[in-house]
């Protein structure tokens, strides 16, 4: 439409154009073709059971409180990315997350760059 109504000699901005057709309660049709999809429904094909319907519920794990259980304690990770490589150059781990934290992650990264 916007090419249209240049070629006829008026000088009009697509906003400005699609803001008088939001107005007016119109919308123009495109002339792109919509993004394809990336998956195509297969009817035909078989679906998977679902096995963990007929399982009992997970139990919570024991031993919680006691401090000395591996599997109740909490650690904090701080990691420092690499993007190019996109690989972790620089991280810590630690019981707490105070400032340290991150700063230590950074020198490690800081040492092997």
């Amino acid at each position: 439409m916007r090419a249209e109504l240049c070629a006829e000699g008026h000088a009009v901005g697509r906003f400005a154009l699609r803001s008088w057709l939001h107005q007016h309660g119109l919308q123009a049709l495109s002339a792109h073709l919509q993004r394809p999809r990336t998956t195509v429904p297969d009817l035909a094909a078989i679906v998977a059971e679902k096995r963990l319907l007929g399982q009992p519920a997970p139990t919570p794990p024991t031993g919680c409180g006691s401090g000395t259980s591996p599997i109740c304690r909490w650690c904090y990770l701080a990691t420092w990315p690499d993007t190019c490589p996109r690989r972790v150059v620089g991280w810590h781990l630690a019981e707490q997350m105070p400032t340290e934290l991150v700063l230590l992650a950074l020198e490690q990264a800081l040492t092997l760059r």
